[in-house]
């Protein structure tokens, strides 16, 4: 999104403010204002962050995600380029592990994550990435334990003042989360696999107007899985690999209001086709397929509150097999983020689009999604969250319809440059046409980071 020239920052209240705000509450208080001195101190806790700022803030960033230098890792300087080390640790506890319907399975574990990050210090171009590694240790589900890997690397070649050349890539072993609607159901253990990723993104600027094309190819590989009863299931018939192109324009109308134009196009191609040991022809579908979606809509800017866009167009996906309707119709892509206070800020979500699906029965579903979050910075270090999210899902052929919900509140804490706590817990559930899909868990999450 364009960024206005002068763009004006929030100013927040400092320690002085915060005592007047008292003395009026304290006022009220005594004059029998029994209402109005409870909504002076609501206006109170929601600047309370506020005692210790002195500084400026960019509306533009969610509440948690935004800066703080002096919270900031300040890792390890070598040449030029920063390293920045890290070890993460979350105990979590959940009464459905496995998210399954009936005779769910109570589960404690440890995620350990040691990673190094890294980036460069040049005054042009910039490069950037990450090496990781994760253990998951269960108690008493022992089966599910496993370890992933990977890494990430992207660099950004400035060829000139209105010019980008962007560049990444990722190599990384994952695990599948049993609550995902596309995971491989009735298993012991997640199910692995391995994610191989590159994109390129070129960017222009012509004063008004912002052009980007970019290209990205993906594979998947997915490993053996382990049901209930026992029996070894390969995966196989999973692996893909997809080509997508995409085009974007943005064009800058002045009062915080731009136009903008998105234009996709994706091939996806299974190993397991026609001519594939196990294909049963007749049978078994073949999933091979290719589509577009053409959206247009708008950027907003507004009176440093409100950013985000909004798009709206046209989607199509044709299916190889002749059993599989091909989808066509309206979708949708949203992302606002109002700050609504200085120290508060909410963000709306929503997106219409096809998922692929881990069967070879059906070919996946067309979902819907929405979500809101609400941040709120208490103190500079202390951040509050509450997030909810809905997903609606519809099979493209032959699977099962149903209603995805999800309740989150959280808080994260920042200690000191090298230490940040989180919390949260958090309630889902699946509402589904067919019994073995649905599931609800609670689960509650502790956090620990330590960087150098």
């Amino acid at each position: 999104m364009f960024r206005a020239r002068d763009e004006p920052h929030f100013t927040i209240a400092t320690r002085s403010n915060r005592s007047n705000v008292i003395r009026v509450i304290r006022l009220f208080s005594c004059c029998g204002g029994v209402v109005i001195t409870r909504w002076a101190f609501f206006v109170a806790l929601l600047s309370s962050s506020a005692v210790c700022h002195g500084a400026s803030i960019d509306p533009q960033e969610d509440v948690l995600n935004r800066p703080h230098s002096e919270y900031d890792q300040i890792g390890i300087r070598t040449g030029g380029f920063t390293l920045l080390p890290s070890i993460s640790s979350q105990l979590s506890a959940t009464d459905n592990y496995r998210a399954t319907p009936d005779n769910p399975d109570f589960d404690v574990s440890l995620l350990l994550t040691p990673d190094l990050t890294w980036k460069s210090n040049w005054s042009r171009h910039r490069i950037s990435g990450r090496v990781f590694l994760q253990q998951s240790i269960n108690a008493p589900l022992h089966d599910e334990n496993f370890t992933s890997f990977g890494a990430n690397a992207n660099g950004l070649y400035d060829i000139s003042a209105n010019s980008q050349l962007q560049i990444s890539g990722e190599a990384a072993r994952l695990a599948e989360d049993h609550k995902s609607l596309r995971s491989f159901r009735d298993t012991i253990g997640p199910t692995l696999y391995d994610l191989l990723n590159g994109r390129a993104t070129y960017a222009h600027v012509f004063d008004r107007l912002e052009l980007q094309a970019t290209g990205e190819l993906e594979h998947r590989t997915y490993h053996e899985a382990v049901l209930v009863n026992g029996f070894h299931v390969s995966q196989h018939f999973r692996d893909l690999q997809m080509l997508s192109f995409s085009g974007h324009g943005e064009y800058d109308l002045g009062n915080g209001i731009g136009v903008v134009v998105t234009a996709e196009h994706d091939d996806i191609r299974y190993d397991f086709r026609p001519g594939s040991r196990g294909f049963i022809n007749g049978f078994t579908l073949d999933r091979d397929s290719s589509g577009m979606n053409l959206e247009a809509g708008i950027s907003l800017e507004l009176t440093n509150l409100i950013f985000g866009t909004i798009q709206a167009g046209y989607l199509h996906r044709n299916y190889v097999d002749e059993r599989m309707t091909d989808v066509s119709g309206p979708s949708f892509d949203a992302d606002v983020l109002w700050s609504i206070t200085p120290l508060t800020s909410i963000e709306v979500s929503g997106k219409h689009y096809i998922e692929e699906s881990g069967s070879t029965n059906f070919a996946g579903n067309i979902r819907t999604d929405v979500g809101l979050k609400v941040h709120h910075e208490l103190y500079r270090n202390v951040v509050l969250r509450s997030e909810l999210a809905y997903g609606h899902f519809e099979p493209v052929i032959g699977g099962a319809s149903g209603n995805e919900y999800s309740m989150l509140l959280g808080a994260r804490y920042r200690m000191n440059r090298r230490v940040t706590l989180n919390a949260q817990i958090q309630y889902s559930r699946r509402d589904a046409s067919v019994e073995n899909l649905r599931y609800h868990a609670t689960t509650a999450n502790l956090g620990l980071r330590y960087g150098l």
